[in-house]
């Protein structure tokens, strides 16, 4: 057993090297470490303390052959550790490939996976929030718009509306809405059409035995 905790490969067949420097390679369904001395060549019965041989090998391609593809998607990690108990990697770089074709990476000074699906979701940036539909001008003085149209205070930038114990400032729909009286701290008129008293803000009407803007 390796320090690492991982097994000594017996054939010093490299399947990967590490980000360490380290050379694995893979059998018995998992990852091992080759070191030189301890393993030894396929068909050899001693360990080769050598190098191991470099071996070119010149491939025929055949274009009369026709070439079948079989792609199979597989989902996405749903969880930060992949299923061989190693960490997946968050940067999509890969260092080395394991015997059985997978990635791997390097990062926080260990071995990671890499996973295009898991890597690539990590990195996507982050959506922008979507701008305030509402517009009033209490947003260039640090404060929200309101939700509503009642009135509390006016000065000279506007006027102001209280909403969860903060000042808001009415919404710019509102004037459409919104009749003389609500300024002065009285409700529109809602259903009474007479008119009672008349001075120099508008036409005042009583319901509910009220005073009440007329419209």
């Amino acid at each position: 057993m390796a320090p690492n905790g991982f097994p000594y490969c017996e054939y010093c067949e490299v399947g990967a090297t590490g980000g360490d420097g380290s050379l694995w390679g893979w059998e018995n369904e998992q990852s091992c470490v080759v070191v030189y001395g301890h393993c030894k060549e396929k068909g050899s019965g001693s360990n080769n303390n050598n190098q191991p041989k470099t071996t070119t090998t010149t491939k025929n391609n055949n274009n009369n052959q026709p070439k079948t593809t079989t792609t199979n998607k597989k989902p996405a990690p749903t969880s930060d550790i992949a299923p061989n108990g190693y960490p997946y990697c968050v940067n999509c770089v890969v260092t080395a490939t394991g015997g059985d074709g997978s990635l791997w990476g390097w990062e926080n000074e260990k071995s990671c996976v890499v996973d295009y699906d898991y890597c690539n979701k990590k990195n996507e940036p982050e959506p922008e929030p979507e701008p305030e539909t509402t517009t009033c001008f209490s947003v260039n003085l640090g404060f929200k718009c309101c939700s509503g149209c009642n009135v509390i205070y006016t000065d000279n930038d506007g006027d102001w509306g209280v909403e969860n114990d903060q000042w808001c400032g009415i919404p710019d729909e509102c004037k459409s809405n919104q009749c003389w009286s609500e300024k002065l701290g009285y409700q529109c008129c809602k259903s009474t059409k007479d008119i009672v008293f008349t001075d120099n803000d508008g036409n005042w009407g009583i319901e509910n035995g009220n005073w009440c803007g007329l419209i």
